[in-house]
């Protein structure tokens, strides 16, 4: 008898999901154990959602690069509904390639110190802590101006999908980053307080990039019909099992 398994948009935003679930349970537990029993500090580093080089952090590298590659592959399409908006896709396939990369060394967190200096005084009450959030949002308001006629071309649920998982990553990479910045500006020396907004932070960008990978997979399989990204894994009892695409 012979038993497929198709790695589907569907079943890739199944796995995704549970990465994350996964990785938000560790998070929360290391949490618990920091801050409130004072233990395992080293678990609590490897799984904490605002410590770099470690699972969370390479976990949106990897999912931030999945988006780039699935925006090129779909840039490099030579069927006429791509054609037409070519550049949107390697716009943003650059833009995603970028924000992989800013995920390993932490390019963003370089622009605090020089930013809150030029800033001075003016730092909205705090919501201007983490000073990067102003040149990110500028570069995204310019990358949204040479997109915006080629999105609007997209099909309803592409634009529905890719507006949902935009609004929710920003709502945790911006909104929740200067609700963060607040909470230091105040002086509140409740670290786990602080600790709860950025894991809210990091899980709405993950939870937007894992809305935008299905978009992106769902838009590439279905709508441009390129069914050879289901991977099937065919079964056979007495044999050896086979891998094939189709």
């Amino acid at each position: 008898m012979t038993r497929n398994l198709e790695l589907t948009p569907r079943l890739l935003t199944k796995f995704l999901i549970a990465c994350v679930s996964l990785l938000l349970l560790a998070n929360i537990i290391g949490i618990y154990f920091k801050f409130v029993k004072g233990l395992s500090p080293h678990f609590f580093k490897a799984f904490y959602f605002d410590a770099e080089a470690n699972m969370p952090s390479f976990y949106s590298f990897l999912t931030l690069a999945l988006s780039s590659y699935l925006l090129v592959l779909i840039g490099l399409e030579k069927k006429e509904k791509v054609k037409k908006t070519k550049y949107f896709w390697i716009i943003l396939a650059c833009t995603f390639a970028f924000l992989a990369v800013d995920e390993l060394i932490g390019f963003h967190e370089t622009l605090n110190d020089n930013g809150r200096a030029l800033l001075g005084a003016f730092r909205a009450d705090g919501y201007l802590h983490y000073a990067w959030v102003l040149p990110y949002c500028a570069l995204f308001f310019l990358v949204l101006v040479f997109i915006l006629r080629p999105f609007l071309r997209l099909p309803s649920i592409t634009k529905i999908t890719f507006v949902a998982a935009g609004f929710i990553y920003v709502s945790g990479a911006v909104g929740m980053e200067m609700i963060g910045g607040r909470h230091i500006y105040l002086g509140n020396d409740s670290e786990i307080l602080l600790a709860i907004i950025v894991s809210i932070e990091e899980l709405l960008e993950m939870i937007g990039i894992v809305i935008f990978i299905h978009g992106l997979s769902t838009y590439y399989t279905e709508i441009l019909d390129n069914n050879e990204v289901n991977i099937r894994i065919a079964l056979r009892k007495g044999r050896r099992s086979r891998t094939s695409l189709s």
